[in-house]
């Protein structure tokens, strides 16, 4: 007796095989490592140092633009006091001094913004140039295929932040 081949045993026979296919994909990656850059931005000593660096270098910006900021609100306070028994003339120097006051606010703050704003991702970029290389000496020792930096659920067995931190810290 002869059997036909039927369109079901066809479907088995490939479904069969394709789940033989993906599971040797899946034994093929079976070491995957995450590492958490958030963590080592924020908990390494080569990123504190950068961070503490970071605040002295623009205190004194940051100072002064608090400085002139308190000035204006000052003269403001003082022009809408004393404004309605100022003469036309030196009311409008005043405003004139306080717009100028404005502006130079104004131009200060945002070179500062953008001055902070690249020093940060330079930091950024340095801490994590650092990081990507003990990721990679950590990967290798550990025979890790791939380590993964963006994740919405890791295991804390495949999690090797703790061990990138401590590598970057000992570094002299």
């Amino acid at each position: 007796m002869r059997q036909q081949i039927t369109p079901r045993l066809i479907f088995a026979t490939l479904f069969c095989l394709s789940a033989t296919i993906s599971l040797n994909a899946v034994a093929q990656v079976e070491r995957i490592a995450f590492v958490n850059a958030n963590r080592i931005l924020s908990e390494t000593k080569l990123a504190k140092q950068a961070i503490a660096k970071l605040k002295s270098d623009f205190s004194s910006r940051e100072a002064e633009i608090g400085k002139l900021s308190a000035d204006i609100k000052a003269e403001t306070s003082d022009l809408e006091k004393n404004g309605a028994t100022m003469a036309a003339s030196s009311l409008a120097d005043e405003q004139r001094k306080l717009s100028e006051m404005n502006r130079d606010l104004q131009r200060k703050s945002s070179q500062y913004k953008e001055d902070l704003s690249a020093r940060q991702r330079e930091d950024i970029q340095k801490v994590l140039d650092v990081a990507n290389q003990q990721i990679q000496v950590i990967a290798k020792k550990g025979n890790w295929n791939m380590v993964l930096r963006n994740a919405v659920y890791v295991n804390p067995s495949v999690d090797i932040t703790n061990d990138v931190i401590k590598a970057m810290d000992e570094q002299p």
